[in-house]
C-alpha cells in the first residue's frame, strides 16, 4: 500500500487493489496471447484462453488463480453504512479479503 500511495499519491480506495490487479492480470494475459499468436494481434478467445489458465498470479491482494466457471479464488466482502434515509449512497466500511 505504500508504493501504490507513492505511485499515485493518494491512499488505497475501495475498489483500488482489486481494479489493479485485474488490469495486471489482463495485461499479463494479453501479453502471452500475443505470445502464442506469433507476435500478431490475438483473437477475443485467444486473450481469454491465457487469462482463465492464469494460475498463482502474485497480485498486490495475493495470489490469484481461477476455477472452471471462471470466478476468481480471492472473494472480497464490501461493507457500507447507511447514516441515515437522505444519504443514498452509503459510506464504505471495509473490504475484507474472504478465505475460501
Amino acid at each position: 500500500m505504500r508504493d501504490y500511495k507513492a505511485a499515485y499519491g493518494h491512499d488505497v480506495g475501495a475498489f483500488s487493489l482489486p481494479a489493479y490487479d485485474a488490469t495486471r492480470l489482463l495485461v499479463a494475459g494479453i501479453g502471452r496471447a500475443i505470445d502464442d499468436a506469433g507476435g500478431a494481434l490475438p483473437t477475443r478467445d485467444q486473450v481469454l484462453k491465457q487469462v482463465s489458465a492464469t494460475r498463482d498470479y502474485r497480485g498486490a491482494m495475493g495470489a490469484m488463480s481461477f476455477d472452471a466457471r471462471g470466478d476468481t479464488n480471492l472473494k472480497l466482502l464490501t461493507a457500507y453504512q447507511w447514516l441515515g434515509a437522505n444519504d443514498a449512497a452509503g459510506q464504505f466500511v471495509a473490504q475484507p479479503l474472504i478465505d475460501g
